[in-house]
């Protein structure tokens, strides 16, 4: 009883299956050609000596002596326990069937399948190439030797290289000649040698700056004349101060035209300062309108509109808005035909007080043109806070802003987020209070549609 023996992980089902030369497929009866219909029969099974990994299955007795080709595969890798055709190859080799023993087979010379024998080759070593016994084709040798016509006949002697580079090389004599020059300058005395003796030493850039007699000694040191040459350009396009006035006048009306640093590009120079009536107030917002202009500027520490630059407006009414956290102003007009300077005085807001430990959060709001806006309605709604212990209510607040534009919301809590929207048509948005948060608080920035 022969017996396949193939190596493998262990806990598999294996099974081989036997081709011949022709490659048919045995299917446990006789050989056929491969058919997908009968791939069932052409398994042999295989068992493991339990746990080692080593799979035997016994060749099938029913098979004629020959040469064959025995493949091993593993029916676990397919898609199922059962025979496939996509089932994993893990081994595959070549056995001599006598009919009763197998061994793998040791004729591996093939020409074109057809298989050369042990015999053929030992006598092939004995005798020699017999194209009567032996199958193997003669290589027939052929002579593709190359004639070198242009090799010299012996090799130059060093003379007649040099002959050769003298009388052909144009330019060696010109590489001696610079070559000759060079080895010169180095020498003690010579053009680079004094180069480098010129170059002072680190002890004398040290001792002495690029300034002193010793760097230029106008006495011995020459520095090549210079040619100064004329590049003024006249521009013949330039607008005098007449044009400029005449342009101003135009544009502006009448007036004395004076520089100014501040917002605008009007003809007059209106500084403007905020205060709460004694004390200067800063980072205050002060906004001034005419028709579709629009000017925003920012007071300073001291009260000043762009730090004392104020705003630069043609004449006409111009509307003042001013906003400050924590303070409100009734917009008023300004009526502007000269250079002006003028203080506005803001009241500071009293907002409703909350519960103990809760704050106050108010913010102010703006129509599209930057002006603070009336009667816009505000609404919040709680929606989280970090923590343990409290229950919230998550219902619409809502609040109507006052003539300066001011809403306020009370009893907020510090740390907590909540959604603001203006109005029913804006879109929710996401502010936290501070947790550091105390008395009052300005609600971050927010926007929506009033329609």
């Amino acid at each position: 009883m022969a017996q396949v023996i193939a190596a493998h992980i262990t806990n598999r089902t294996l099974y081989f299956i036997v081709s011949d030369s022709t490659g048919q497929y045995w299917n446990g009866s006789a050989f056929e050609t491969y058919n997908a219909a009968n791939i069932a029969t052409y398994d042999v099974a295989m068992t493991e000596d339990v746990g080692l990994g080593v799979y035997r299955g016994t060749f099938p007795a029913g098979i004629s002596a020959g040469i064959y080709e025995v493949t091993v595969k593993d029916t676990e890798t397919g898609t199922g326990t059962s025979l496939e055709v996509s089932d994993l190859v893990v081994a595959v080799a070549s056995f001599a069937w006598d009919g009763t023993t197998l061994r793998e087979d040791s004729n591996t010379s093939a020409i074109n399948n057809d298989a050369q024998s042990s015999t053929d080759l030992k006598d092939f070593a004995d005798d020699g190439y017999d194209p009567a016994t032996n199958k193997v084709q003669g290589v027939v040798l052929v002579d593709t030797t190359t004639v070198n016509t242009d090799m010299v006949a012996e090799a130059p002697t060093v003379i007649a290289i040099r002959t050769e580079m003298d009388s052909n090389s144009t330019q060696l004599a010109a590489i001696v000649a610079d070559t000759n020059e060079l080895q010169v300058d180095w020498t003690d005395g010579g053009r680079l040698d004094l180069l480098l003796d010129d170059i002072p030493t680190t002890a004398e850039f040290e001792a002495r700056t690029i300034l002193a007699a010793a760097y230029f000694d106008p006495a011995v040191d020459a520095v090549a004349n210079v040619t100064l040459v004329a590049t003024t350009t006249t521009n013949t396009d330039m607008i005098t101060a007449a044009g400029i006035d005449t342009v101003l006048t135009s544009s502006h009306g009448a007036g004395a035209w004076t520089t100014s640093g501040g917002t605008g590009s009007g003809a007059r120079t209106v500084t403007i300062a905020v205060d709460d009536g004694t004390t200067a107030i800063e980072s205050a917002k002060v906004r001034v309108t005419k028709g579709g202009e629009s000017f925003l500027a920012e007071t300073d520490v001291n009260g000043d509109v762009n730090s004392g630059s104020g705003f630069s407006l043609d004449d006409g009414d111009w509307t003042v808005s001013i906003t400050a956290a924590g303070f409100s102003f009734t917009p008023v007009t300004l009526a502007v035909s000269a250079n002006t300077d003028i203080t506005y005085s803001m009241t500071q807001v009293s907002l409703p007080a909350s519960s103990p430990t809760l704050v106050t959060g108010f913010l102010y709001t703006y129509d599209e043109d930057g002006v603070v806006e009336a009667g816009v309605t505000v609404n919040i709604r709680f929606i989280t806070l970090a923590g343990t212990g409290f229950a919230f209510d998550t219902a619409i607040r809502t609040a109507t802003s006052a003539a300066d534009g001011l809403v306020s919301f009370t009893n907020l809590f510090p740390g907590a987020d909540y959604e603001l929207r203006r109005e029913t048509n804006g879109t929710w948005k996401t502010v936290t209070v501070a947790s550091d948060a105390s008395s009052t608080f300005a609600l971050p920035n927010f926007w929506g549609i009033d329609e």
